[in-house]
């Protein structure tokens, strides 16, 4: 396509002669490194050629160019989050709104954030404020999406996947989303979204899946590793902070490449005490992936899950921390939210704090890895992932930050 310009996404453009299938707005800040980038990599990956604009600098004013990208493109995929009105940059064609965390009622009647960001704007952009005032009225108005954690953010990024493929398809600009948001959006607040219809890649991972006779139900697909193990990878992770967020793309990711995963999201409300079925399940994995984000330490079932690993990785299994916006240090040495956490312990579970205290210093001294927002989540779960392929193809024990 020789009139592509770089900076967009894969597989060929839309007919009707436009010059990309999609258009990404959205406030970098806010979305860049977490859901706008697992979106942009989804919409990738289904053949949806997507233009993101990665160039962090911006000046004043709209580029021409970015204009007459946002007139190539078929669809625009307006991602509303915290602070978009704060940047005075955003402009041109909106289609398709999508509410990350934020209340379409707020963007249409300008309350809160959005009200506050257009009221600094007042005085240095008085000719354009009203023209984005009646914009943003007009854009959450319409049918879109409205994300509100209730839901892991993969599932929700399929279904948008799967109405955005469709308008490619079928060539039609108009469309009613399955949980539309709209006027009436506070009355009716979307529940959630599973996808109907699988795409390629996870189809192909569950027909791999189905295939395998042996393999006990509760996690991803494709084939169990050697060893006689059930899984290749176990997850532990403390699910308020990232089951719906980072761990639950973390999960889609090793599913999608052939990892089968066990990810437990079954019981959100838990008892003191481990399961003795959990117990096995660790005992039946290859590698287990603990997944530190701030609240790890304040769940005793975290922290058992965690004794556990730890004896099994003397039998041989690979055990991988992953460090989600928190200081390996901090847990190395237990301060801060883990300090706390474990000092809260002590009375209740005298006769179990030491043996989680013992097992935060080992996990925290092994090599793995330390994400702390400067790159897209996106890219760095790659980067887990190539390394465990690599590790599991050639039962390598050896990994790098």
């Amino acid at each position: 396509m020789a009139d592509l310009t770089d900076g967009g996404g894969s597989s060929s453009s839309s007919t009707h002669r436009w010059s990309y299938d999609v258009f990404l707005s959205f406030r970098g800040k806010d979305t860049r490194n977490g859901f706008t980038g697992h979106l942009y990599k989804a919409l990738c990956d289904n053949g949806i050629y997507t233009f993101i604009d990665n160039d962090l600098w911006k000046g004043e004013e709209i580029s021409e160019k970015l204009h007459k990208t946002i007139e190539s493109s078929m669809i625009s995929v307006v991602v509303f989050s915290e602070n978009y009105a704060k940047s005075h940059w955003t402009n041109g064609q909106l289609v398709l709104p999508l509410f990350y965390r934020v209340y379409p009622s707020e963007v249409r009647n300008q309350r809160g954030n959005f009200g506050a960001a257009l009221t600094k704007f007042e005085e240095k952009f008085k000719n354009k404020v009203q023209s984005w005032r009646t914009a943003l009225r007009e854009v959450a108005s319409l049918s879109g999406w409205h994300y509100d954690n209730r839901t892991p953010e993969f599932k929700f990024i399929q279904q948008l996947i799967e109405t955005i493929s469709d308008i490619k398809l079928n060539g039609t600009r108009s469309y009613v989303a399955r949980c539309p948001v709209g006027v009436n959006s506070e009355l009716s607040p979307n529940r959630g979204f599973y996808c109907n219809r699988l795409t390629p890649r996870i189809r192909e991972a569950t027909v791999k899946k189905i295939l395998m006779a042996d393999l006990t139900d509760g996690g991803g697909s494709s084939s169990s590793s050697t060893h006689r193990r059930s899984y290749d990878v176990f997850l532990s992770f403390r699910g308020k902070d990232t089951r719906n967020g980072f761990t639950g793309h973390l999960y889609k990711a090793l599913c999608d490449n052939g990892m089968y995963t066990f990810n437990d999201d079954n019981d959100l409300q838990r008892g003191e005490k481990i399961s003795e079925e959990l117990l096995k399940t660790i005992e039946r994995s290859m590698i287990s992936i603990v997944v530190f984000s701030k609240n790890y330490a304040e769940s005793q079932w975290c922290l058992d899950e965690l004794v556990k690993i730890l004896q099994c990785r003397t039998n041989g299994q690979l055990v991988i921390p992953l460090f989600y916006n928190v200081d390996p240090s901090e847990i190395r040495n237990q301060r801060g939210n883990f300090g706390v956490a474990l000092t809260k312990f002590e009375e209740k579970f005298k006769n179990k704090v030491q043996s989680w205290r013992t097992a935060l210093k080992e996990a925290a001294s092994l090599a793995g890895w330390h994400y702390d927002n400067h790159v897209s989540e996106s890219r760095f779960i790659q980067r887990v992932i190539k390394t465990i392929s690599d590790m599991k193809l050639n039962g390598s024990r050896v990994i790098c930050c």
